[in-house]
C-alpha cells in the first residue's frame, strides 16, 4: 500500500484505503492506460497496455468462476450495444461480399470489442472510482509540469525532451526514429509523457473535468489553469476545443445553478479570469498556429488537421444504399492506397453503417441521460466529440474514458459517494 505516500497531498478516504491490492493495481493501470500503452509488449500487434489489459482480463474471468461473481451491472450497460452490435452488423454487412479479408476484420473486430467488453467485465468490478480520480487528478499535474519543462528545456537550452523513455521500446517505432529538431523548426509541439499532441489533450480533460466538477481536491481552481495552459501549449486543436468545452460547460452549469440567487465573488472572479485567459490565449502564437491548422485544412488532403479527419466521411457518402446502411464490415478500409484515416464515427459508419453508427449515438446517450453525476456527464459529451474528431473510439483510450464514465454514474449511493459540486470552493 506504498503508493498511497505518494499522494500525501491529498485526502485519501477510508473507502480507498481499504479497497483490495487487486483493485488498487487495477484503478492505477487504468488511469495511466495511455502511458503504458505507448510502449510494445514484445508480442507483434499488442501494446504493453494491451497485454496487461488482457492479464487483468483472465484474472477476473477466474476469479468470477471461484466467487461465482460475474454479473453485468446497469452503469455499463449501455456499452452492451456495441459488444452485441459490432460483431452482428458486421456479419449481416458481409453477406453477399466478395473478396472480402475476412481474417483481418475478424481481428478488429475481436480487438475493438474486448476493450469495451474490459469495461463491462473488468472496471465494473475492479475499478475504484475515488482512487480512479486521485490517480489521473496526480498523473495530469505531473504531465502537465512536464510539458513545461518541456518548453524551457527547448527554447532555453535548445534541448528535446522526448515523451518517452529511450531505454523501453515505443510501439510505433518510427517516434524513436524521428528527426525532432527538424519537425519542430515548423512549430514545437509538447507531448509530454506521450507519442502526441492530441493524445496527452485528450488525456488531460479528465484530469481537468474532475478538478472543475468535484470540489474535494485542494488548489483545485491553480490546478485547474495548469492543465488548461498545458492543453493549449500542446497546440492540438481537438485539445484546444475539448479544454473550451469544459470550461464552457463549467460557466453554463454554474449560472443555471444559482438561478434567482447572487453568484459568489469568487465564481465571478474566475469567470473574469477565464474570459480574459480566453482573450490572451487567442492572441499567442501558439493558439493562433494550432488554430490555422484546422481553419485553413483542404478537408480531401489527408495530410492536413481537418482533412485527416474529415476524409473517411467522403469515403462513407461514396457507399450504394445498402452498404450506407450496414456498412463494409467493422475493420474493413478502402483502398489502401487511398491512404485514408478514420475518426470513430467514420469508422462506424463506413464499417456497420447508418445502423452502427445509430448504436454509438443511442449508447451515449443513454450513458448521459442515465448517469447522475456532472463528471460523468462532462466526459460523455466531451468523449461524443472525440468520437467525431479523432480515433479515441476504437483504442485503449475507449477503456479509459468509459470506465470514468460508468464509475461515475451508478446508484444513488455511488452519487453520495461522488458528489459533485460547481461552486463549492
Amino acid at each position: 500500500m506504498s503508493f498511497f505516500q505518494t499522494y500525501k497531498v491529498c485526502k485519501v478516504s477510508d473507502e480507498v484505503k481499504n479497497i483490495s491490492k487487486t483493485e488498487l493495481f487495477y484503478t492505477i493501470f487504468i488511469a495511466a492506460l495511455p502511458i503504458v500503452s505507448v510502449y510494445a509488449s514484445g508480442i507483434p500487434g499488442l501494446t504493453a497496455g494491451d497485454l496487461l489489459l488482457f492479464v487483468f482480463f483472465m484474472a477476473r474471468l477466474v476469479n468470477a468462476v471461484k466467487t461465482n461473481s460475474l454479473k453485468i451491472s446497469g452503469r455499463s450497460l449501455p456499452i452492451l450495444l456495441l459488444i452485441i452490435g459490432i460483431p452482428l452488423i458486421t456479419a449481416i454487412s458481409l453477406l453477399g461480399q466478395q473478396n472480402i479479408d475476412t481474417y483481418d476484420i475478424f481481428i478488429r473486430v475481436v480487438r475493438r470489442v474486448f476493450y469495451y467488453l474490459a469495461v463491462v467485465v473488468v472496471s465494473n468490478e475492479w475499478f475504484n472510482g475515488e482512487l480512479g480520480e486521485q490517480s489521473i487528478v496526480f498523473l495530469g499535474k505531473v504531465g502537465s509540469i512536464y510539458m513545461f519543462i518541456q518548453y524551457i528545456a527547448y527554447y532555453g537550452a535548445s534541448i528535446i525532451l522526448h515523451g518517452f523513455l529511450p531505454f523501453l521500446k515505443v510501439y510505433h517505432e518510427a517516434y524513436m526514429l524521428h528527426d525532432y529538431e527538424q519537425i519542430y523548426l515548423r512549430m514545437f509541439r509538447p507531448t509530454s509523457f506521450l507519442l502526441e499532441p492530441a493524445h496527452i489533450s485528450r488525456f488531460l480533460i479528465i484530469p481537468l473535468a474532475i478538478l472543475l466538477f468535484n470540489s474535494k481536491f485542494k488548489y483545485r481552481w491553480i490546478w485547474a489553469f495548469v492543465i488548461s495552459a498545458a492543453i493549449l501549449a500542446s497546440t492540438s486543436g481537438i485539445g484546444i476545443i475539448s479544454v473550451a468545452l469544459v470550461w464552457f460547460i463549467w460557466i453554463v452549469v454554474g449560472l443555471t445553478a444559482q438561478e434567482g440567487k447572487k453568484l459568489p465573488i469568487y465564481y465571478l472572479f474566475i469567470y473574469i479570469l477565464v474570459v480574459g485567459a480566453v482573450i490572451i490565449a487567442l492572441n499567442t502564437d501558439v493558439v493562433q498556429a494550432a488554430i490555422f491548422r484546422i481553419t485553413s485544412s483542404d478537408l480531401m488532403d489527408r495530410n492536413t488537421a481537418g482533412g485527416a479527419r474529415f476524409r473517411g466521411y467522403f469515403q462513407y457518402l461514396q457507399l450504394d444504399f445498402w452498404e450506407s446502411l450496414f456498412g463494409m464490415g467493422y475493420g474493413s478500409t478502402p483502398d489502401q492506397d487511398l491512404n485514408v484515416w478514420f475518426t470513430g464515427a467514420a469508422y462506424m459508419l463506413y464499417g456497420t453503417g447508418l445502423v452502427g453508427f445509430s448504436v454509438c449515438i443511442i449508447m451515449f446517450a443513454w450513458l448521459f441521460f442515465k448517469s447522475k453525476s456532472l463528471v460523468s456527464k462532462v466526459l460523455c459529451i466531451v468523449f461524443s466529440f472525440l468520437f467525431f474528431t479523432d480515433d479515441s473510439f476504437m483504442s485503449h483510450v475507449a477503456v479509459l474514458y468509459l470506465s470514468f464514465i460508468c464509475m461515475f454514474s451508478d446508484n444513488a449511493n455511488e452519487e453520495a459517494n461522488y458528489e459533485n459540486t460547481v461552486l463549492d470552493g
